[in-house]
């Protein structure tokens, strides 16, 4: 696994690309998925440091996935990003889920976000 790996599922695909550039432009090593099913086949073949789910998916629920990622990889951790307000109050921030922050967000607010993982000494 490279330190400065990202898996970003949404299934938005210009949020997925504005995403990727924003955070490849900064150093890190980005790899999509637009579905769920997809998300977990890709983690199932190499490891990530963090990723940034999004709740709401076209073929599974976001917290599924992100259960089923932990479930692979206990090391794993993860941001949800939004747009569903109620959600902050649903998910439980512990040692994987480090955080859910609300749509929109803007590439700045993301690459700090990102950044301050990368910074923090658990990495």
């Amino acid at each position: 696994m490279r330190d400065d790996s990202i898996l970003i599922v949404d299934d938005d695909e210009d949020i997925i690309y504005l995403f990727k550039v924003a955070l490849e432009e900064h150093g890190y090593w980005v790899e999509t998925a637009v579905t769920g099913g997809e998300a977990i086949e890709k983690a199932s073949k190499q490891r990530f440091s963090l990723v940034l789910l999004d709740h709401k998916l076209a073929d599974i629920d976001g917290i599924q996935v992100a259960d089923e990622l932990i479930r692979m990889d206990k090391e794993i951790k993860i941001i949800f990003i939004t747009g569903v307000n109620e959600l902050k109050d649903r998910i439980k921030t512990d040692d994987v889920i480090l955080d859910v922050i609300l749509k929109p967000i803007s590439e700045s607010m993301l690459v700090d976000v990102v950044q301050d993982f990368f910074d923090s000494p658990s990495v």
